[in-house]
């Protein structure tokens, strides 16, 4: 493979895990299901789900008013073949409920960190470009108290 051909791999792998945190931190559930392949694993702490349609499901079951940020960083892709790519990232996470009272444009409180993390990635080659085969979620660090 040539040094372009795995730069564009690693590029399009290291841009859905950017992906993934925006779709999700914005609420736009349907395209952070279409970061998956159909059969596409999300383990996340307690959460395992096997497939496009699960992952839509249960993120579109998230309470109204959470607000998250997942800050993502050290994003590392190792490019296997032109088929598929492994990848691991950290991730901080930080959310909070919000109510009518903060308006759209005014700030939430800002929570303390509520999981330090990694992520370990599978990715696969699609006709609609690169996607997560599986995407498993460590918690490294947790304040419980914001899961209680």
């Amino acid at each position: 493979m040539d040094f372009t051909t795995r730069l564009e791999i690693e590029h399009a792998c290291a841009r859905c895990a950017i992906d993934y945190t925006h779709k999700v931190d914005f609420g736009d559930f349907e395209e952070f299901s279409n970061l998956f392949i159909e059969n596409g694993v999300l383990s996340v702490g307690p959460l395992h789900l096997d497939s496009r349609a699960k992952i839509l499901e249960a993120m579109s079951q998230r309470p109204p008013g959470m607000m998250s940020r997942h800050v993502t960083s050290n994003i590392a892709i190792d490019v296997i073949d032109e088929e598929t790519a492994v990848g691991m990232a950290y991730f901080s996470l930080y959310r909070t409920m919000v109510n009518d009272e903060n308006g759209e444009d005014s700030p939430a409180p800002l929570p303390p960190v509520a999981i330090v993390g990694h992520y370990r990635d599978k990715f696969a080659k699609t006709a609609d470009g690169w996607k997560f085969a599986e995407r498993i979620g460590v918690f490294d660090m947790i304040d419980a108290s914001q899961f209680a």
